[in-house]
């Protein structure tokens, strides 16, 4: 390494780097060169024991394609994590994602600009598979009670921690989430709380079955003690969460380590509100109870068919589609008809999206073990799926795929005509609120159709 003579004296960048780190001979020089390659691998070092290169590198290049999307100054880091989280890093969802922040941020709406007008008379029944299992709770009228009437007073710490939370268990709900009144906000929040501690529970897998059979357990009473006004079990939860190890990731033990606040803002709800949420996550607990001990007898899931999944599905989330329904409902009352038609369309609204996110996902799932595709729907494609990442079997993997998506594409078409339903004078904020998770898994969707890896 030299510092006198050639280009290192006249090169006005190598001149302007040199008096930046103020370095005095070649020695000096040399040393600060060692150090920047040592800053270098144990950065490396670190990702590899962390997120891992790629997943980095992937990082980086969202904040370029944010940026190559118009977003500017804190817009570049909130689009970037959006399409980073959702594993899909190009730019039309990184426009879709900076169109939504910029409307929460505006106070715009954007329900409007779904292009998919419903057709009248269109009731189909629930999605293949699901019919049968939505009816134990059905919510279809509500006792006298206004917004007013809860059971219990929320501690102001408790209500903190909802919301401190729910940016790291979801970024897009928590986006989402500002559109609606307040009282309305709290209610998803705490319900879509509620739904992901317990599908913690159920992904969890490092777990013995009777452990897993005891949280489910512990969160059931405390969810119906909760529905009657007493929070306090949720402590219990938390305690047994803790003993448990519960949760694979730091986002997920925070959430469900200090779940006691969860259940008590939820006892503190109102008691409409209450009767619209219980009966929604008592069933998704229920059904993936079921699942989960399925796995362990069969030593992990594997979902049979086309028809299989789509129960999976439910339980997982077109419950989540009742319950928000039954909730938006409250607060944004709709004549008879567009009742009926919302309910038609619920469960697709919550299976569209969890079919894009298996879809999405199906690679990094399959890297720790997992696998969401059905087993038949495989087979007719020429494909086992213990090999679907060998590159042997690329072609018939993605044909698969393609062939999965367009099942997605149905549901997603009827969270259109669900969302739109949705009367645009009175219940903007309820379409605002839809359409933003709807149009990321468009977006999403479409560079799955499209990929060829």
């Amino acid at each position: 390494v030299g510092t006198v003579g050639g280009v290192v004296a006249v090169h006005p960048t190598v001149k302007a780097n040199r008096a930046l780190v103020g370095v005095g001979g070649a020695g000096e020089l040399s040393a600060l060169i060692a150090a920047c390659g040592l800053a270098q691998n144990l950065a490396a070092l670190r990702a590899l024991a962390a997120e891992g290169i790629q997943r980095g590198h992937m990082r980086l290049h969202a904040r370029n394609v944010a940026i190559e999307a118009g977003a500017t100054g804190d817009e570049i880091q909130a689009v970037a994590d959006e399409i980073a989280d959702r594993n899909a890093v190009a730019l039309e969802p990184a426009q879709v994602a900076l169109a939504a922040l910029r409307a929460f941020a505006n106070g715009n709406s954007a329900g409007d600009s779904l292009d998919r007008s419903p057709s009248p008379g269109d009731s189909a029944p629930p999605p293949s598979g699901v019919a049968t299992a939505t009816s134990s709770a059905r919510c279809d009228s509500y006792p006298p009670g206004s917004l007013a009437d809860g059971a219990a007073v929320v501690s102001k710490a408790d209500r903190a921690f909802c919301d401190e939370v729910l940016p790291g268990v979801s970024r897009t709900f928590a986006l989402s989430i500002q559109a609606l009144v307040p009282e309305l906000r709290e209610a998803i929040c705490v319900a879509y709380l509620l739904c992901r501690v317990v599908d913690t529970v159920e992904d969890d897998r490092r777990m013995a079955p009777e452990v897993r059979r005891e949280l489910f357990d512990a969160f059931d009473l405390a969810l119906a003690n909760a529905f009657a006004g007493d929070g306090s079990l949720g402590t219990a939860f938390e305690e047994q969460s803790r003993a448990a190890g519960l949760g694979t990731n730091d986002r997920e033990k925070h959430l469900c380590y200090g779940a006691g606040a969860v259940f008590r803002t939820f006892s503190a709800l109102p008691d409409v509100q209450r009767r619209a949420i219980e009966p929604r996550v008592a069933e998704m607990s229920r059904g993936m109870r079921d699942y989960s001990e399925r796995a362990d007898r069969e030593s992990g899931l594997r979902l049979r068919d086309l028809e299989d999944l789509e129960k999976y599905c439910y339980y997982v989330a077109g419950t989540v589609g009742e319950l928000l329904t039954d909730l938006f409902r409250i607060s944004f009352p709709v004549d008879a008809r567009s009742q009926r038609e919302l309910e038609a369309r619920s469960v697709s609204f919550g299976l569209g999206l969890q079919l894009v996110n298996i879809l999405k996902d199906v690679a990094e799932d399959s890297l720790r073990g997992d696998c969401f595709l059905p087993v038949k729907e495989a087979a007719q494609h020429g494909i086992e799926l213990a090999n679907l990442l060998a590159a042997s079997e690329r072609s018939k993997g993605l044909a698969l795929l393609r062939a999965l998506s367009a099942r997605a594409r149905h549901h997603l078409e009827r969270a259109e005509e669900y969302t739109l339903l949705w009367p645009a004078a009175s219940a903007a904020e309820v379409r605002l609120f839809c359409s933003v998770p709807l149009a990321l898994a468009l977006a999403t969707l479409r560079e799955v159709e499209r990929g060829d890896d």
